[in-house]
């Protein structure tokens, strides 16, 4: 009876994840805040992280898969969107987007005069996997034409072991591994080492920069969280697995490839003490085609380790898809394996991992883009890069248009974007926004490509044939002439098929 009610008075978990018993012995877990989880493990993390980008092949595609799809070739081109009574003002529009265009060239937006604004995106992009922060100074007065320009900064420089807590009920700031907060949690200043740490040999010394100075990139995944991890520190301990299983198979099949056997001898042939045979052990080199007698009392026995295991490429398949999926990216494209893949299925992952990607493009927009815009302005409009009557506000049209992809599904997909501006449903400024294109300049290209053909006599006429005819004015007018009754209205050296 003892034994029953025990049963029944043991209390017992209201959720499977909340049981203790033997089977959850082993399940570690703290109860910490986010800052004291980070505290002692961003630095080993953070260099961990590094080793990884450096010579793992698979976190190395990451990282460039994310800086192509991310910010693209040309990265996150701004677009100025100034209007007067519903009407685009289209120079002073031009004139903003040619001031940001000099501003971002080599040599000017960067304080080292190393980066142009498109590299500066690339390299914010390529050190958040491995860093999970960037921290860019914003350095205003600078010695430049438009007295603007960032520096970055290596978050080594920003001291995880620099910490003064508040005192109870007292108004002041706090330091939390290296940022400066007040009591609301807004970062106020941050502390930072005039160098790298590890170059500085005793002579290292902190500086406290305004927030206000400072953009610090970084994705939060918990509240009051004050610094950031790697992006990749969820399969960080499973990819230095699989790398150390992948190079045990490799020497594996390398021995076995160039290990042939063994020569034995039969004991009896050694005497009575096989210890003290005089003989140099025997070795051979083997060629294709040849046939060697050996010694009396001497024997072979071939040594053929199988590897790699028949079980390998199914297991660094499987230990891959986990890896992909905790890093947001469909398996096919990070390990460069589109076997047995279909299209419904390709299709299906190319989708779900644009999602991904749109994501982060509009979370750089809103804390990196728009931030150096707002910052950029007044100096552009002091220095006479910009028209410094027109009001700030008018300057702050912007849109910001990141890169796009093309169709999965080239006809289907064009007709349905056809059907939906048929139907009131989608715009075309939208449908090549989506594919990275900026709608003012398609137009301006077909006017100037319209514009040529006529220059030279000829006219594009579009067919229902989805073939575009390319018509000469042989009759001088200037008129584009009449189609004949076929549809065509051209000879068939003149038809060109149209691009869709």
């Amino acid at each position: 009876m003892g034994f029953v009610r025990s049963l029944v008075h043991r209390p017992r978990a209201n959720f499977a994840g909340a049981q203790i018993g033997r089977l959850t012995l082993d399940w570690i877990m703290a109860h910490r805040s986010a800052d004291q989880e980070i505290r002692g493990s961003l630095i080993l993390l953070r260099d961990r992280a590094r080793e990884l980008v450096r010579n793992t092949s698979w976190v190395r595609r990451y990282v460039r898969l994310l800086a192509q799809n991310v910010m693209g070739p040309k990265g996150i081109g701004l677009q100025a969107r100034m209007q007067s009574g519903g009407r685009p003002l289209a120079q002073a529009n031009q004139r903003t987007e040619d001031a940001w265009g000099r501003w971002g060239e080599p040599g000017v937006c960067t304080v080292d005069g190393k980066l142009s604004w498109r590299g500066l995106q690339h390299l914010v992009m390529k050190n958040l996997p491995s860093d999970g922060e960037v921290l860019i100074r914003i350095v205003r007065g600078f010695d430049n034409p438009f007295g603007f320009a960032l520096q970055v900064l290596d978050p080594d420089q920003l001291d995880e072991n620099y910490n003064i807590p508040r005192a109870p009920d007292s108004p002041d700031n706090e330091i939390r591994m290296g940022v400066e907060l007040d009591h609301w949690g807004r970062p106020v200043a941050y502390h930072l080492w005039d160098g790298h740490p590890s170059e500085l040999h005793g002579r290292r010394k902190r500086k406290r920069v305004p927030a206000a100075d400072i953009i610090h990139l970084g994705e939060p995944d918990r509240p009051a969280q004050t610094r950031y991890v790697p992006w990749i520190a969820s399969v960080m301990l499973d990819l230095n697995m699989l790398r150390g299983y992948f190079e045990a198979e490799l020497v594996a099949a390398r021995v076995a490839a160039a290990s042939g056997g063994f020569f034995t001898r039969d004991a009896e042939d050694l005497g009575s003490n096989p210890d003290q045979s005089e003989d140099e052990p025997l070795a051979m080199d083997a060629e294709p085609g040849t046939f060697h007698e050996l010694p009396a009392g001497m024997g072979v026995e071939t040594f053929t380790p199988d590897h790699p295991t028949a079980a390998f490429p199914a297991f660094v398949k499987a230990i891959l898809r986990s890896v992909a999926t905790g890093l947001g990216i469909s398996y096919n494209i990070l390990a460069n394996d589109l076997e047995h893949v279909n299209y419904s299925s390709i299709r299906a992952g190319m989708l779900d991992e644009r999602d991904y990607y749109r994501t982060i493009q509009e979370w750089m927009i809103d804390h990196f883009h728009k931030r150096v815009y707002k910052e950029w302005l007044p100096w552009a409009m002091l220095t006479g890069r910009l028209d410094s009557r027109v009001p700030l506000a008018r300057y702050q049209a912007v849109i910001w248009q990141p890169r796009g992809w093309q169709w999965v599904d080239p006809e289907k997909d064009i007709n349905a974007a056809i059907k939906g501006i048929q139907q009131g449903l989608n715009s075309r400024q939208r449908i090549l926004g989506g594919h990275g294109l900026d709608f003012e300049e398609v137009i301006d290209d077909l006017a100037k490509e319209k514009a040529m053909l006529e220059e030279r006599g000829l006219y594009a006429v579009p067919e229902q044939t989805g073939e575009l005819t390319i018509t000469p004015d042989t009759q001088g007018t200037g008129d584009p002439p009449k189609q004949s009754k076929n549809g065509n209205g051209a000879t068939p050296s003149n038809r060109v098929r149209g691009l869709v």
